[in-house]
């Protein structure tokens, strides 16, 4: 990050060094969540920071009032200083961001209970559930239903989650699994089970090592250069958005044409795009054109974009890119 060009009122803008790194907000997000005062040591754990760092950080809050020490020497103990003015305002920040991921798990958990006929098993998976995500990662979720009834199933809680998206900013991947598919798995696949967050039913792992699954060849089907110009055209639309707003109302004229005359299949595409597009920020639908996960990897192959670009930018991306 650059330094800023002039600064500014420590009066007036206290957060600025309060939370001014990312070991600060660890350190006040462990303070803020017990009442227990807690060594350096204990606070680092908590954090999942660096030991020998964390007192340098634990050190400055405490110089600027928001955090205080109890005891002396190595018995020192540290907690929230509720009598600074901003201690309760903090408080309250962090326990809306605990509550914004745990509304969140409790939607999809709802979600996955009203699926009819029931899944085996719904559960988180990926990054969000190894606590290891980064900005704009898309929240995973996995289904293992019958083969008969996972495209009505995964179609059923796509269709479900849309308020839930738009009410927590967050993009919901659902990857839907046949017990087939389940079983054929590659290893890297199953490594990442090792850490889900269930929703419904056991972890994923319990099914494979109860032997609920049998193994069968896998079928695979490679859609990568399809999805490779795909991605150069959603880049492009992307691109185009910014420019363009007006592009999502004419993506909404175009599917509501096709909705006229849509097959079964078409029409369950062209309906998720309409909701993506009714209740989507531009930035997220930005990040959605061009992400790699499951979703939009699909969501590719119907984009409603159809005359964003010229017949110019067309052939040059022809020529070039595709």
């Amino acid at each position: 990050m650059r330094p800023a060009s002039k600064p500014q009122s420590a009066l007036r803008a206290p957060l600025n060094q309060i939370l001014g790194t990312e070991a600060n907000v660890r350190i006040l997000r462990v303070l803020v969540s017990t009442k227990v005062p807690m060594s350096k040591a204990a606070v680092a754990g908590r954090a999942m920071l660096n030991a020998s760092g964390v007192g340098r950080s634990i050190d400055e809050l405490t110089d600027r009032g928001i955090i205080e020490s109890l005891g002396i020497g190595s018995r020192r103990l540290y907690r929230l200083r509720q009598e600074q003015p901003l201690a309760s305002a903090l408080t309250d920040l962090f326990a809306a961001e605990l509550a914004r991921f745990e509304s969140m798990v409790d939607g999809l958990r709802s979600a996955a209970q009203l699926l009819k006929p029931p899944p085996r098993a719904v559960w988180i998976q990926g990054p969000v559930a190894a606590d290891s995500d980064e900005p704009d990662d898309p929240v995973i979720v996995g289904i293992l239903a019958s083969a008969k009834s996972i495209d009505q199933t995964v179609e059923q809680l796509r269709a479900g989650l849309t308020d839930l998206e738009g009410a927590c900013d967050v993009t919901i991947s659902v990857h839907g699994l046949t017990a087939a598919d389940f079983a054929a798995l590659p290893e890297a696949e199953r490594d990442e089970l090792q850490e889900t967050l269930p929703l419904l039913g056991p972890p994923p792992l319990e099914l494979l090592s109860e032997g609920h699954s049998h193994r069968v060849e896998s079928r695979i089907r490679s859609h990568e250069d399809l999805d490779r110009r795909a991605v150069v055209l959603a880049r492009a639309v992307a691109a185009k958005l910014s420019e363009d707003p007006t592009l999502i109302e004419r993506a909404q004229k175009y599917i509501a044409r096709r909705l006229q005359q849509a097959s079964a299949r078409e029409r369950k595409e062209h309906e998720e795009w309409d909701r993506i597009l009714r209740t989507m920020s531009l930035g997220r639908l930005k990040r959605l054109l061009v992400e790699s996960s499951e979703r939009a990897t699909r969501l590719r192959q119907s984009l409603p974009f159809v005359d964003a670009l010229s017949k110019k930018e067309l052939a040059f991306l022809k020529e070039t890119q595709l």
